[in-house]
């Protein structure tokens, strides 16, 4: 292979981007102290204040990507390369935009960037996962455990009767397997899988500087995230060595994966990302996940209730406390489906976790506004599933980077450039 042909722009593009990630902005930025959290608990507050240190260099960070995209549009002549190098800088300038936001406290101003970015949820998965939390109520209240009765009231309304989604097509869930106990055992599998993948270039961090619950890989710095030993303990529910090996083929099997491929690619951007990517790059990953682990459920179903109850989808929008109350319900009949004996200590926490996600850049106190970036996962997931059930050829070539596979103008651009060969 010659040289890649996006090589003059890549390094610059990887700067910018590096520096305007939102994700790994808000991980080191949000304030949100445990002491708040106790008290929220303790109904001391009504809501949590999330606060966050301002981004100090957001308008020289805009100003350079501005200048970078004129020059690509007067510079670069292949038409693919120069549309989704100038989409890729537009998309930063909205996650700078983001970050702005929340240093600013303006909820509104930072819900709307997230739904340029992410999208916002929508009626027809809306309606599959009312759908969903509705009959698990009435299996839950066969077996005479009486809970979720407020979400019942507010979910049993929506008509789910046109769904064309079904949980059938999924894998059974592999129920025998042993309890991870240590960070050790995590660090253990994950380097299996890298050394299995042929993966050296990427190293494991067990992060001890934050609160940080979940896994997670950065493609820019080549590395991956493992929570500490305090937080993995905290988890509500303790994971088993068959989800662990399921995560290790999610974060690297697929996200290190697709972003070693693709910086030995064509072109180089596809190892940090395409333009709107995540909802095709999440949607392979829980697939693959899936694959390992089974599932009774698509993935990313409580986030995506937890937005959408936020955001009003039922005609009612609400604040971090109010969606609270709905999911540590949710948790309830969940858990009861499952057979899983959790404690009041352990719901609280589920709930906790998953409205700190969907709030994270916002200050908390807003009805409606929320990061909308968690929707990303059903949607993705259900797309996957069903494009390869119609399309199983079209696997292998998901690993060549970092793009969607579910938007057509990305795959005929890697497919104008000869990264994609197959007609799918």
């Amino acid at each position: 292979m010659g040289k890649p042909v996006d090589e003059v722009w890549f390094k610059e593009v990887k700067d910018i981007c590096c520096k305007t990630e939102e994700v790994e902005w808000l991980q080191k930025n949000m304030q949100a102290l445990n002491e708040e959290k106790e008290q929220f608990f303790s109904n001391e507050i009504e809501n949590p204040l999330l606060t966050y240190r301002k981004p100090v260099y957001a308008a020289e960070l805009v100003a350079t990507t501005e200048a970078l995209i004129k020059r690509l549009t007067h510079e670069e002549h292949n038409e693919d390369v120069l549309d989704l190098y100038r989409r890729k800088l537009e998309n930063q300038i909205s996650r700078i935009s983001l970050a702005v936001a929340s240093g600013d406290g303006k909820d509104s101003d930072f819900y709307q960037a997230s739904c340029k970015l992410y999208g916002k949820p929508a009626k027809k998965y809306f309606a599959y996962v009312a759908h969903q939390t509705v009959a698990m109520f009435k299996r839950v209240h066969d077996k005479e455990l009486f809970a979720g009765k407020a979400l019942y009231k507010t979910l049993s309304k929506i008509d789910g009767a046109t769904l064309n989604i079904s949980a059938d097509i999924l894998p059974p869930v592999v129920k025998k397997s042993r309890k991870v106990t240590s960070v050790d055992e995590a660090v253990a599998v994950f380097q299996e899988t890298l050394d299995k993948l042929s993966i050296t270039d990427w190293t494991i961090v067990v992060d001890t500087q934050s609160n940080r619950s979940r896994f997670s890989i950065s493609a820019h710095s080549k590395k991956i995230f493992i929570p500490n030993q305090k937080q993995l303990d905290s988890r509500s529910k303790k994971m088993t060595m068959i989800q662990l090996q399921g995560l290790a083929e999610h974060e690297i099997g697929v996200h290190a994966n697709r972003s070693h491929h693709g910086f030995h690619s064509n072109l180089q951007l596809l190892s940090i990302g395409l333009d709107s990517y995540m909802r095709g790059e999440e949607g392979v990953a829980s697939y693959v996940q899936q694959q390992v682990e089974g599932a009774n459920e698509f993935y990313g179903l409580d986030r995506y209730l937890a937005a959408s109850l936020a955001v009003g989808m039922d005609g009612t929008k609400r604040d971090f406390r109010a969606v609270y109350e709905l999911m540590f319900e949710y948790y309830q009949l969940h858990y009861a489906d499952i057979g899983y004996d959790a404690s009041f200590e352990q719901l609280q926490q589920a709930s906790w976790e998953v409205c700190v996600r969907i709030f994270r850049g916002t200050t908390g106190q807003t009805p409606g506004c929320i990061y909308t970036k968690d929707i990303v996962y059903l949607e993705g997931n259900v797309s996957i599933w069903h494009l390869l059930s119609d399309k199983p050829h079209a696997f292998p070539d998901f690993f060549v980077g970092k793009y969607n596979p579910l938007l057509k103008r990305h795959v005929r651009a890697l497919r104008n450039l000869g990264i994609i060969q197959e007609d799918w």
